[in-house]
């Protein structure tokens, strides 16, 4: 009997250091996925992705395993990355912006950039991401005044980037991933706020096989006189003055933090 209940203890005890470990440092998430409030613009929008319809199809809607899924496995990761004085927050290549909502919540109201194609096309539909990301903020609390969604294809996109600053930067599966840091990298440099943080993926274009098989990445470049990701990860560690932490890699990317000195 001695020996069952110590073995229970034991276990409780390894399951409570779990969570003081896991939950120890970085935000806290003061808006649960459960009173998350999803527009039907961004419910259409996830319903056309294929890779929200796959998974968990029939035991959660779409929306949910967006949140509970994607989005929460992306919390994990950057939760203890993200400076706690941070105001002013950019998302690039944001989607709806599902992970600014939580972050909104749990700093001390920043004000939210986030970027995407205003105009995106799924399954021969166009749907406007941008309006579905502010909506969706909007419907969660997030005061008007503190969101500003932004076109990626509008010319005057790189200036409008540079009228504010930013003391964290957001990039999960798109700069340095989809398209080319190169891309954004002069409104880093100038607008990134020193001790600023910048997570981003990047994709392991040397990874032929990886290449090969994903169709995400081979619809929109090849390794063909694409950099490989020890290079793009070098010149971002120039660009910021600082060296980058790998937060954890996959065969298709590796995930990056890097504060800005």
């Amino acid at each position: 009997m001695s020996s069952v209940l110590n073995l229970f203890l034991y276990n409780y005890q390894e399951k409570k250091r779990f969570l003081e470990e896991r939950l120890s440092s970085g935000l806290v998430n003061h808006y649960s996925f459960s009173q998350v409030k999803v527009p039907q613009k961004a419910v259409a929008f996830l319903e056309a992705n294929q890779e929200y319809i796959n998974e968990y199809k029939y035991i959660h809607s779409v929306s949910e395993t967006y949140f509970r899924g994607r989005i929460a496995d992306d919390w994990k990761s950057i939760r203890s990355l993200v400076p706690s004085h941070t105001k002013s927050i950019l998302d690039i290549g944001s989607g709806i912006g599902g992970i600014n909502l939580f972050l909104f919540h749990a700093l001390d109201k920043p004000l939210i950039t986030f970027v995407d194609k205003a105009k995106r096309e799924q399954n021969g539909i166009i749907y406007d991401v941008i309006a579905a990301g502010e909506e969706l903020l909007s419907l969660n609390k997030v005061p008007s005044e503190k969101i500003i969604g932004l076109d990626a294809s509008s010319e005057q996109l790189m200036s409008d980037l540079k009228k504010h600053t930013y003391d964290f930067v957001l990039s999960t599966r798109a700069l340095a991933f989809t398209f080319p840091y190169s891309l954004y990298k002069n409104v880093l440099k100038e607008s990134v706020n020193s001790r600023g943080v910048l997570v981003t993926d990047i994709v392991k274009t040397e990874n032929q096989k990886v290449l090969e098989k994903d169709k995400l990445l081979t619809d929109r470049f090849s390794s063909d006189g694409m950099p490989s990701s020890q290079k793009v990860l070098a010149e971002i560690e120039d660009d910021f003055s600082a060296k980058a932490k790998i937060v954890f890699e996959t065969k298709r990317f590796i995930r990056i933090a890097i504060q800005k000195a």
